[in-house]
């Protein structure tokens, strides 16, 4: 897609960066007139007094360094004897530290160990001791974030954070994910945590989504972020660690801080380029390859019965016999078993990086840009993003101001269609017979244009036609920034102001062109979405000392959120011209125009205070009341406060000693009140029908808009929220665990709920339902190997979650949360039992078991059978790092435990005899010339409708189709999964090396995501191939294939 700022952004950004590079040059001028001055020393073990070999030493803001000899020895010439040198090395914590004129140096490393200090950033930005919360925070560790990337980062979250759930359907390098943290809290919301980047609430919204009818991954907001400008990232957990962001926040909260300039003396350069290759990870691994084409034990005798039987794999046995297919061609009868791997592409993801800091004591400023190129497995699928970010700030007397724009493009090109829609060409792959080779299809129409088919049926067409002459077309434009000031009135307060945004608009085109099998005259669509939000703070913070042992830091402070959200729309079908894609271009009659907008305000206040004894006890107090104006105004208020407490008993009590080092035990208890979309309290009215001209004459179109009635007295839902932990460290830190435990309660759901047809409408708002969630996390962090050279860390995550509808809405038992293609397989929330209930048929048994068959010898089925459910027993993960001088290896182990799937991919399979299980009974089957069924074939186990054992023989074609056409229970899998989720091998230049290239540091490694699907009990899917990111997870449908990627890193910093 053509970009009209393409010119623009090129300019700007080489404006920017020779403002930026001229600025760096002026703060370095000071240094060049400094006197050399020759400093030596030696580095040595805090603990053991031994020397460090091949510890870094680098004069601080320059390039110059140097590492120290086997005997730790060291001899640097820098530009001053008052500068500082920086001492490093892995597996010990850096120093700092000033020459002030001495010449010899003696410096002692001491090793890094669990620090028990370490800021985690929370609400509103603010900074907290870990040792302080009282509630469970994960920190992820964003090099390696960067380093083994995906094109969506929230994918890199998988398996990194205790209760942090990931989903990664394979829709392509621009598709979403689904987090999930601690269980489901919602029936029928939203139920994924806020995402707040440097402050500033990011819209995370998905604009469009597969269901069972077809349709495409729209992609999501976070994906749009750059990874190499994450400095950290930090995921609050539950209600209690993220009171003072709002009912949005009750599903917790992943807290974005980006990298900035400070602390830089003069001005770095880092630059890094990442490269990965994609191909198929999960195949068809449960397919036959006994029988071909055909139908009735035969093959095609005719083009008319080769098209008829095209996606029918009940022929006769494969043998190399010359058959006739698709297109007349005679071709021999034999196995093609790489059909995946010749349709599918080798994709490529390509990010380039370069990013510009400086600062000097009181200003800093950081420039990025990064530029990704991805191609997925299927070749017209790309994305084009440009990101530029910058970020500046200046300090005078006792004031701060820091400014923040990050401008976002991102062009993407056919996001795949998914489930049923025809244009997924999984949809004809996956029961294309074994005998037929889909290269034989990449000529997919002749001279003229029109479509080859192999297959009679329209909606199974040629799977290259989809990809090659339908499409879809994304432009979306994004700006997110703030501007924040921040005075010291005095030296234990001050006060903050911030306004920040995130806006972006999206335009997207739709198309299926003439000649599409489905659809023969074409059609199309345009949409034009514009999102904002903004955001206003101001609060102000103290900390000071109330007595010698007691201290106390709070906050108070008030908020405003505005949000708004425009879509506009143009269809059109029966193109005039062929090929030539425009809403003009098509017949005026059968063009609509479509408008929708709603926005909604929330303003809030807010408080906390959190009181310390001796830096060993703290209690924290928070409290926040909310405005929204999507309620009433006798409900639009509600108040939700929160209580924290951590102790550390071990330091507190004398317990520690040389084995044991720290402990903390801490609790918190929250409660979050909850708004809705707007608009649910009235009915709305809206411009109906066409314009009047079309046939209506000056009739009126106006109407009432929706179907679904309202509720005028909506009250806001309520979480509640209690959790305990612990927090132990042992042999200096080298051995850790952490661990919590919670329960969740979340009612007065506002959601809708089906009513008879007859009322007008299809639904109703109800204020109702209650789901509990409890569980537990536990961390566990261990040091087995350290040494002067060496270092081995290990981390094991574990989390298992139990939730329950605890209660809908009088009488009503069951609400569904959505339906599988096969129209007769759902996901329910029931009462009484686990949300996200796998429903569907089930074989009829006796009460001994048995199945019970017709009087044909098939089998009968009971309806609405609960069959499985899609939450996890349990998740973990295991990740294991190595560094070995300038060496470093990092594994991360991924494992799903319980939770089931259904696959309509393999019960279809069965229809159509693609599937391993419809072999038997095969070679007994027997056929009269006009392929009436003879006898033999498959036999039910089971008994008759009298309970006499089943003796029925029946063609293998009518049993097998019959069951994958109405049967759910033989397709419901365990979705049980270990994966290699990410890999990596680094080697870091000594710096003797790179300072001869005029470099402060290099790196390379090779890397690589989901390398090997170690475990899995799905036969011919991958375990995460759901159809969307929805809540109606656990149902899969003809879903692309998994990938793999590797590749290489390069890091290189001037």
């Amino acid at each position: 897609m053509h970009n009209p700022y393409d010119q623009i952004f090129k300019k700007a950004g080489k404006a920017a960066g020779l403002l930026s590079l001229l600025f760096c040059l002026a703060l370095s001028l000071p240094n060049a007139a400094q006197a050399q001055f020759d400093v030596s020393g030696q580095v040595l073990d805090g603990e053991t007094n031994e020397p460090i070999p091949g510890a870094n030493i680098v004069e601080v803001g320059t390039q110059t360094g140097t590492v120290t000899n086997p005997d730790g020895e060291f001899s640097l010439t820098v530009s001053g004897a008052d500068v500082q040198i920086r001492v490093s090395f892995i597996g010990y914590q850096a120093q700092t530290i000033g020459v002030d004129g001495r010449s010899n140096i003696t410096v002692r490393l001491q090793q890094e160990i669990g620090q028990l200090d370490d800021l985690v950033v929370t609400a509103f930005g603010i900074q907290r001791e870990e040792r302080s919360l009282g509630y469970s925070v994960g920190r992820v560790n964003t090099e390696e974030f960067a380093r083994v990337r995906s094109t969506n980062i929230a994918d890199n979250l998988s398996g990194q954070v205790a209760g942090l759930q990931v989903t990664s359907p394979p829709t392509g390098p621009a598709g979403s994910t689904r987090m999930v943290l601690r269980g489901v809290t919602s029936l029928t919301g939203n139920n994924e945590p806020l995402i707040i980047v440097d402050g500033i609430p990011m819209d995370n919204r998905t604009i469009g989504e597969a269901g069972e009818w077809g349709g495409f991954d729209g992609g999501e907001g976070i994906s749009a972020l750059n990874p190499d400008d994450i400095a950290d990232l930090t995921v609050l957990k539950g209600p209690s660690a993220t009171a003072l962001y709002g009912s949005r926040a009750q599903n917790g909260a992943i807290i974005i801080t980006t990298k900035t300039g400070a602390g830089t003396d003069g001005f770095v350069v880092d630059v890094r380029s990442n490269v990965t290759f994609d191909n198929v990870l999960a195949r068809y691994d449960a397919v036959q390859t006994e029988f071909g084409q055909g139908s009735r034990g035969r093959a095609p005798r005719s083009q008319a019965e080769a098209l008829q039987f095209g996606i029918a794999s009940w022929g006769e046995r494969i043998n190399g016999q010359p058959v006739v297919q698709f297109d007349g061609e005679v071709r021999p009868y034999e196995v093609n078993d790489r059909n995946l791997e010749n349709f599918y592409d080798t994709g490529t993801n390509i990010s380039n990086s370069i990013a510009v800091s400086g600062g000097t004591e009181n200003s800093s400023f950081r420039l990025s840009v990064n530029r990704l190129n991805s191609t997925g497995i299927i070749p017209t699928s790309t994305v084009d993003r440009d990101n530029i970010n910058l970020i500046g700030s200046r300090r005078v007397g006792n004031l701060t101001v820091e400014a923040k724009a990050n401008y976002i493009i991102e062009e993407t090109n056919f996001r795949p269609q998914l489930s049923d829609n025809p244009s997924n060409p999984a949809l004809s792959l996956a029961y294309m017979p074994v005998t037929i080779d889909v290269r034989n299809l990449a000529n997919y129409k002749d001279a003229q244009g029109n479509h080859i088919p192999f297959t009679s049926s329209n909606f199974r067409p040629n799977p290259y036609w989809g990809f090659n002459e339908n499409g879809n077309q994304d432009d979306r434009r994004r700006i997110i920034g703030f501007v924040r000031a921040n005075y010291e009135i005095l030296d234990w307060l001050n006060f903050q102001v911030r306004a920040g945004t995130d806006y972006y608009n999206l335009r997207r085109t739709t198309w299926d062109n003439t000649g599409t099998p489905w659809v023969i005259n074409g059609q199309m669509n345009e949409f034009s979405y514009n999102v904002r939000e903004d955001n206003i703070d101001a609060f102000f913070q103290l900390q000071r000392s109330l007595t010698e042992d007691i201290g106390l830091s709070a906050t108070f402070g008030g908020a405003r959120t505005y949000e708004t959200f425009e879509q506009v729309s143009y269809s059109g079908n029966t193109f005039i011209i062929p090929n030539l894609i425009t809403i003009g271009n098509t017949t005026q009659s059968s063009r609509n125009v479509g408008y929708g907008f709603n926005e909604k305000q929330v303003n809030s206040l807010f408080g906390t205070a959190q009181f310390d004894y001796q830096n060993l006890i703290f209690l924290e107090l928070t409290a926040r009341n909310d405005w929204s104006s999507t309620l009433p105004s006798g409900n639009n208020s509600y108040f939700y406060p929160s209580v924290n407490l951590s102790f550390s008993f071990a330091e507190a009590l004398g317990l520690t000693n040389d084995w044991f080092n720290y402990g903390q035990i801490r609790t918190s208890w929250a409660n979050v009140g909850g708004d809705t979309d707007p608009y649910q309290l009235n009915l709305t009215y809206a411009i109906s029908g066409g314009h009047p001209t079309k046939g209506g004459g000056n009739a009126a179109h106006g109407g009432i808009s929706g179907n679904q009635i309202p509720l005028a007295d909506l009250k806001p839902t309520s979480t509640e929220a209690l959790e305990a932990g612990i927090d132990l460290r042992f042999f200096d830190g080298r051995l850790g665990l952490d661990a919590t435990v919670y329960q969740q309660n979340t009612t007065d759901q506002i959601l809708a709920t089906t009513i008879s047809n007859t009322s007008g409408f299809e639904s109703r708002v109800i204020n109702a339902g209650e789901i509990e969630n409890k569980g537990v996390e536990m961390r566990i962090t261990g040091r087995p190997v350290v040494t002067r050279s060496l270092q081995w860390d290990v981390a094991v995550n574990y989390a298992r979650n139990r939730n329950e509808v605890v209660a809908l809405e009088g009488d009503l038992e069951s609400l569904r949360l959505g339906t599988s293609r096969s129209l007769h397989t759902f996901v329910d929330a029931r009462v009484g039992e686990p949300y996200g209930q796998i429903v569907g048929r089930a074989y009829q048994r006796d009460s001994q078991g048995r199945i019970i068959h017709n009087d044909a010898g098939l089998p009968l089925f009971d309806n609405n059978v609960v069959l499985g459910n899609y939450t996890p027993d349990w998740t973990g993960s295991v990740r294991n790092s190595v560094t070995y001088r300038n060496f470093a290896f990092s594994a991360l182990i991924d494992i799903r435990s319980g939770g089931q799937i259904y696959s309509l991919t393999n019960a279809q399979m069965f229809g159509t005899g693609r599937h391993i299980d419809t072999l038997p009974g095969r070679d007994s089957a027997q056929f009269d010339g006009d392929d009436n069924f003879l006898g033999g074939g498959v036999i039910g186990e089971g008994v008759d409708q009298n309970g006499n054992p089943n003796s029925v023989e029946v063609d293998p074609q009518v049993y097998y189709s019959h069951i994958g056409a109405n049967i759910s229970e033989d397709f419901v899998y365990d979705a049980s999964f270990v994966k290699l989720r990410s890999f990596s091998v680094g080697y870091s230049l000594p710096i003797n090396v790179v300072q001869r290239f005029g470099l402060r540091s290099a790196s390379v490694s090779f890397v690589g995501r989901n390398l090997w699907l170690i475990h899995k009990n799905t036969p011919n899917i991958d375990p995460e191939s759901v159809i969307n990111t929805g809540n109606a997870q656990g149902l899969e449908h003809a879903t692309l294939p998994s990938t793999r990627s590797f590749g290489f890193d390069i890091s290189l910093q001037f």
